[in-house]
């Protein structure tokens, strides 16, 4: 832990494209840190052939929804992030919702949702809130599939990867409901693999109490 303080220490006095791996000193990481083009610290997994090359080339992921979300987001809004990933969206829609507001990042793969918490806590973010869940139509537990090598995609129900192996991640994890959040939201960005229709469903009354 004392090399990671040290590495995120030694971050802030990187120029426009740093880049970081953080492990032992005699051996290479697959985990990475970036400043993105936002400006914010983010850890995410080398491995990751989807995601990764985009972070580490041009510092940003799916610039499109940053600007959907920025027209859609504004000050004290209450938003929620299905499908969070490590972060990189959660982030921009907590620094558009400011401390008034509020986001709740869902992301069911533990190892994922790790490096998700990690980001919430380098940058200081105290209005995001990271849980390790997935969400569907009913509360119970279901069982990962993920395409291989792309750490970030999961899904609990069947859903076509395309030529892409699938492998069985092992992990059973929670499954909520967008109705145990039990408040009006503002904002929903889902990223959920083919769940859209069960997290609709299990989110009637949300979705009818907010505007």
């Amino acid at each position: 832990m004392g090399n990671i303080h040290k590495f995120v220490a030694d971050f802030t006095k990187l120029g426009d494209t740093p880049t970081w791996s953080i492990g032992a000193s005699n051996s290479v990481s697959h985990i990475a840190l970036i400043r993105t083009v936002t400006g914010f610290a983010l850890y995410f997994d080398q491995r990751d052939i989807s995601m990764a090359p985009r972070l580490l080339l041009d510092r940003e992921w799916e610039p499109h929804v940053t600007t959907a979300l920025r027209g859609l987001v504004h000050a004290g809004d209450r938003c929620v992030n299905v499908g969070a990933n490590v972060g990189y969206h959660a982030l921009w829609m907590a620094r558009l919702a400011g401390p008034e507001g509020s986001v709740y990042a869902f992301e069911p793969r533990t190892e994922v949702h790790q490096l998700l918490a990690r980001n919430v806590r380098i940058n200081g973010l105290l209005n995001v809130t990271s849980v390790c869940a997935a969400l569907g139509r009913e509360k119970g537990r279901g069982s990962l599939t993920v395409p291989e090598r792309e750490h970030g995609g999961a899904a609990c129900e069947p859903f076509d990867w395309g030529c892409t192996r699938v492998m069985c991640s092992g992990d059973e994890v929670p499954i909520l409901t967008l109705d145990a959040h039990r408040a009006p939201i503002d904002v929903l960005l889902l990223d959920v693999e083919g769940a859209e229709r069960d997290i609709w469903i299990g989110g009637q009354c949300t979705i009818g109490a907010s505007k």
